[in-house]
């Protein structure tokens, strides 16, 4: 590990979230999808999480993964990067 990433690390599927809004939405999520790897596309309602939404990314996939286009980039994401990727795909927005 270089110096510079030094102290962090990764935990996968962590138990307790201290993040409100990150405990939020894996709850969300685990609740939408059920015993299925993934929710379907239609049974994300935004308007369920909406106070949420500043930190939601959404994207399609394009070309078979190859590339993604965002659907929806929150608010408090596009001013933490400093530029709007709603509409964009990967490669245009950022």
């Amino acid at each position: 590990m270089s110096e510079r990433m030094q102290g962090v690390g990764a935990e996968i599927n962590p138990v307790h979230l201290a993040d409100p809004t990150l405990a939020f939405l894996r709850d969300y999520w685990n609740q939408k999808r059920g015993a299925r790897p993934m929710p379907a596309r239609g049974d994300i309602r935004p308007s369920e999480f909406r106070r949420h939404l500043g930190w939601v990314v959404m994207a399609d996939v394009l070309r078979g993964g190859q590339e993604f286009r965002y659907r929806l980039v929150g608010t408090l994401v596009t001013q933490y990067f400093l530029s709007e990727g709603t509409g964009k795909t990967l490669s245009e927005a950022f």
